[in-house]
């Protein structure tokens, strides 16, 4: 340890899980080296002992300690440095530790009746649809509407090819704590997800099937060689023919994922630059930085919410969180920023209430998951 400040930074960063294996293995290797630093290290990671830790500082003249480092006797200034590096170490340690503040995630959700209000439908001619107990609806334009056990059906004209009318849209809104199904006019299918918004047309027009989207949906596309199937969201767009795949793309979220069950599709982002993608793969693309990621997964992980499942891999608490918030209809604050990063794995059935869930989390133990209101509250074991 050469640098108290950079060795301090080195351990918040090992606490918060954000070190490499490289970084993580050189930490490791020095508190076996130094049962001193692991010790130090373990008491001021426990939340309860940074307070007291502020006091006993204030005790130490640490100017007073670096003038001794300057000291020519080496052993007397290999002493002083270690006395004075532990000071520092347990002011700037603490000092990062109180900035962990409480951090509340908030799903849009602000206005509490916007949460299990009901699935709404808003027409091209500005009626708005509340599918609680619509049944059935039908206009002078020839759309026509079925609704029942969560699913909506929409007839319209067949596509009109050639034809120089531009399309209108319609908006299915799902609202946080509710999910979805639609089926467009061409028999393709759609989950939507919590949170999640879909505008389609009475009637497909021109050359291509366009749908506008936001939040997460599953889409079963029905084959149409003639008439690619596009889905539209912030620039980016995803064309299909016939195919099944997910896409994972919320406002408050910087990355797309579009995750492909079979088939094939073209990724086309905001740049315009066109990837293929292959079954079994993920394409994330980051909006702000603008930059594409393709990788092999298994589909089931990022479908399962369509059976009522959640499943994570190695996933942190921060994305877990996200979900279940939205599933639910809930706000989420954690008692400290850095309990985001802790990692997970597992899947569990998306119980009625959230309850059964954060009970599932607490078997877990190492954090306290709790319900307070439409909060979901996480802390640490023994933290107030």
């Amino acid at each position: 340890m050469t640098n108290p400040f950079v060795w301090s930074r080195r351990l918040i960063a090992y606490r918060n899980g954000e070190l490499s294996d490289e970084e993580r293995n050189e930490v490791e290797a020095a508190f076996e080296a130094s049962p001193f630093w692991k010790s130090l290290y373990e008491e001021l990671a426990d939340s309860k002992i940074t307070s007291r830790e502020l006091q006993v500082l204030a005790s130490f003249d640490v100017e007073k300690a670096l003038r001794k480092v300057k000291r020519p006797a080496h052993k007397l200034r290999m002493f002083w440095f270690t006395g004075a590096a532990a000071i520092l170490l347990v002011g700037f340690f603490v000092s990062m530790l109180l900035t962990d503040k409480p951090e509340r995630l908030v799903y849009q959700i602000a206005d509490k009746q916007s949460v299990h209000s009901g699935v709404t439908l808003s027409l091209a001619s500005g009626e708005v649809l509340d599918l609680d107990t619509l049944k059935s609806y039908s206009s002078g334009s020839g759309l026509q509407i079925s609704n029942s056990e969560k699913m909506l059906t929409v007839a319209g004209k067949p596509i009109q090819q050639g034809s120089n009318e531009n399309p209108v849209y319609n908006r299915l809104a799902v609202p946080y704590g509710m999910t979805y199904s639609l089926v467009l006019p061409d028999g393709t299918q759609v989950w939507l997800n919590a949170g999640s918004n879909l505008e389609f047309p009475s009637a497909f027009v021109g050359s291509e099937r366009m749908v506008k989207f936001s939040g997460e949906a599953f889409f079963e596309v029905t084959h149409d060689s003639e008439h690619p199937f596009i889905v539209e969201n912030n620039g980016v767009q995803v064309q299909v023919l016939g195919t099944a795949f997910n896409m994972k793309a919320y406002a408050d979220e910087e990355v797309t994922y579009t995750t492909l069950v079979n088939g094939s599709i073209t990724f086309k982002d905001n740049l315009g630059r066109i990837s293929r993608i292959s079954p079994g793969e993920q394409v994330s693309y980051n909006l702000s930085k603008h930059s594409t990621e393709i990788r092999t997964v298994q589909t089931e992980q990022f479908t399962a919410w369509k059976d009522g499942v959640f499943w994570f891999e190695d996933a942190p608490l921060e994305d877990i969180m996200r979900r279940v918030g939205r599933w639910y209809g809930l706000d989420v604050v954690f008692d400290q920023s850095s309990l985001k990063k802790e990692v997970y794995s597992g899947k569990m059935k998306m119980y009625n209430t959230v309850e059964d869930v954060l009970r599932k989390f607490n078997k877990s133990g190492g954090l306290v998951f709790s319900k307070d209101g439409c909060t979901i509250r996480i802390k640490r074991v023994g933290s107030n």
